[in-house]
Protein backbone atom coordinates (compact mmCIF):
# COMPACT_ATOMS: atom_id res chain seq x y z
CA UNK A 1 0.00 0.00 0.00
CA UNK A 2 1.70 3.43 -0.88
CA UNK A 3 0.94 6.24 0.95
CA UNK A 4 -1.55 8.32 -1.82
CA UNK A 5 -3.16 4.83 -1.44
CA UNK A 6 -3.86 5.18 2.13
CA UNK A 7 -4.25 9.14 1.52
CA UNK A 8 -7.44 8.49 -1.11
CA UNK A 9 -8.95 6.13 1.74
CA UNK A 10 -8.82 8.11 4.45
CA UNK A 11 -10.59 10.77 2.57
CA UNK A 12 -12.87 8.31 1.39
CA UNK A 13 -13.54 6.48 4.44
CA UNK A 14 -16.95 6.63 6.98
CA UNK A 15 -15.75 4.11 9.03
CA UNK A 16 -12.91 5.51 11.15
CA UNK A 17 -12.80 1.91 12.62
CA UNK A 18 -12.22 -0.38 9.25
CA UNK A 19 -9.40 2.98 8.58
CA UNK A 20 -8.16 2.39 12.06
CA UNK A 21 -7.58 -1.57 11.10
CA UNK A 22 -6.34 -1.05 7.85
CA UNK A 23 -3.71 1.42 8.39
CA UNK A 24 -2.63 -0.64 11.55
CA UNK A 25 -2.02 -3.23 8.79
CA UNK A 26 -0.08 -0.94 6.39
CA UNK A 27 2.37 0.28 9.22
CA UNK A 28 2.73 -3.27 10.59
CA UNK A 29 3.59 -4.42 7.09
CA UNK A 30 5.94 -1.54 6.37
CA UNK A 31 7.67 -2.90 9.33
CA UNK A 32 7.98 -6.49 9.12
CA UNK A 33 9.30 -5.43 5.24
CA UNK A 34 11.41 -3.04 5.97
CA UNK A 35 12.99 -5.53 8.84
CA UNK A 36 13.62 -8.06 6.33
CA UNK A 37 14.42 -5.71 3.60
CA UNK A 38 17.44 -4.37 6.24
CA UNK A 39 18.34 -7.81 7.17
CA UNK A 40 17.73 -7.57 10.85
CA UNK A 41 16.74 -10.84 12.18
CA UNK A 42 18.55 -12.04 14.75
CA UNK A 43 20.25 -14.58 13.26
CA UNK A 44 21.25 -12.27 10.44
CA UNK A 45 22.70 -10.33 13.66
CA UNK A 46 24.76 -13.13 14.44
CA UNK A 47 25.74 -14.08 10.81
CA UNK A 48 26.86 -10.05 10.20
CA UNK A 49 29.07 -9.58 13.12
CA UNK A 50 31.01 -12.94 12.26
CA UNK A 51 30.85 -11.64 8.70
CA UNK A 52 32.25 -8.78 10.01
CA UNK A 53 34.91 -10.15 12.43
CA UNK A 54 36.19 -12.43 9.66
CA UNK A 55 36.08 -10.24 6.93
CA UNK A 56 33.58 -12.95 4.63
CA UNK A 57 30.13 -12.91 3.05
CA UNK A 58 28.43 -15.61 4.82
CA UNK A 59 25.03 -16.35 4.15
CA UNK A 60 24.21 -19.40 5.47
CA UNK A 61 21.76 -18.65 8.70
CA UNK A 62 20.36 -22.36 9.38
CA UNK A 63 21.79 -23.39 12.41
CA UNK A 64 22.14 -19.74 13.76
CA UNK A 65 18.11 -20.02 13.79
CA UNK A 66 18.47 -23.83 15.24
CA UNK A 67 20.38 -22.24 18.22
CA UNK A 68 18.61 -19.13 18.60
CA UNK A 69 15.35 -21.23 18.65
CA UNK A 70 16.99 -23.00 21.41
CA UNK A 71 16.90 -20.35 23.59
CA UNK A 72 20.81 -19.33 23.16
CA UNK A 73 20.91 -15.55 22.79
CA UNK A 74 22.52 -13.14 19.70
CA UNK A 75 24.74 -11.88 22.30
CA UNK A 76 25.70 -15.64 23.21
CA UNK A 77 26.23 -16.12 19.97
CA UNK A 78 28.30 -13.08 19.22
CA UNK A 79 30.56 -13.71 22.01
CA UNK A 80 31.03 -17.27 20.62
CA UNK A 81 32.28 -15.63 17.37
CA UNK A 82 34.06 -13.30 18.94
CA UNK A 83 36.19 -16.16 21.16
CA UNK A 84 36.66 -17.94 18.39
CA UNK A 85 37.84 -15.62 16.02
CA UNK A 86 40.50 -14.36 18.21
CA UNK A 87 41.67 -18.24 18.89
CA UNK A 88 41.28 -18.93 15.09
CA UNK A 89 41.58 -16.60 12.90
CA UNK A 90 45.66 -15.90 12.71
CA UNK A 91 45.85 -19.83 12.06
CA UNK A 92 45.34 -20.49 8.23
CA UNK A 93 44.53 -23.96 9.34
CA UNK A 94 41.25 -23.12 11.29
CA UNK A 95 40.61 -19.73 10.13
CA UNK A 96 38.48 -21.81 7.75
CA UNK A 97 36.42 -22.94 10.12
CA UNK A 98 35.14 -19.85 11.46
CA UNK A 99 31.91 -20.58 9.61
CA UNK A 100 28.15 -21.05 10.96
CA UNK A 101 28.07 -24.47 10.99
CA UNK A 102 31.27 -24.92 12.67
CA UNK A 103 30.11 -22.36 15.22
CA UNK A 104 26.62 -23.46 16.08
CA UNK A 105 26.26 -26.71 14.14
CA UNK A 106 25.36 -28.65 17.35
CA UNK A 107 23.91 -27.81 20.73
CA UNK A 108 27.04 -29.98 21.93
CA UNK A 109 29.23 -27.57 20.12
CA UNK A 110 27.84 -24.37 21.36
CA UNK A 111 27.69 -25.47 24.70
CA UNK A 112 31.09 -26.46 24.80
CA UNK A 113 32.13 -22.70 23.18
CA UNK A 114 30.18 -20.98 25.79
CA UNK A 115 31.83 -22.85 28.60
CA UNK A 116 35.36 -20.95 26.86
CA UNK A 117 33.66 -17.70 26.40
CA UNK A 118 33.15 -17.86 30.29
CA UNK A 119 36.21 -18.93 31.36
CA UNK A 120 37.51 -15.89 29.27
CA UNK A 121 34.64 -13.34 30.56
CA UNK A 122 35.49 -14.37 34.02
CA UNK A 123 39.15 -14.18 33.66
CA UNK A 124 39.13 -10.90 32.43
CA UNK A 125 36.66 -9.59 35.08
CA UNK A 126 39.42 -11.02 37.68
CA UNK A 127 42.35 -8.69 35.83
CA UNK A 128 39.77 -5.92 35.71
CA UNK A 129 39.47 -6.40 39.77
CA UNK A 130 42.75 -6.57 39.89
CA UNK A 131 44.25 -4.00 37.99
CA UNK A 132 43.73 -0.50 37.02
CA UNK A 133 42.02 -0.83 33.43
CA UNK A 134 45.08 0.79 31.62
CA UNK A 135 47.36 -1.90 32.64
CA UNK A 136 45.66 -5.32 31.69
CA UNK A 137 47.22 -7.46 29.33
CA UNK A 138 44.47 -9.75 27.88
CA UNK A 139 44.95 -13.27 26.29
CA UNK A 140 44.60 -13.89 22.96
CA UNK A 141 42.29 -16.43 24.04
CA UNK A 142 41.76 -19.04 27.10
Amino acid sequence: MTLDNLIEMINNSNDFGQLKATVQVAIATESIVSAVDKHETPARAVLSHLNTLNGTKLTAIGKISQRLSEGYSVNDLKRIAEVKCDEWGGDKTMAKYLRPQTLYGSRDKVNKYMDQVKLNDNFIKKQVAKSRPDTIVLPKFI
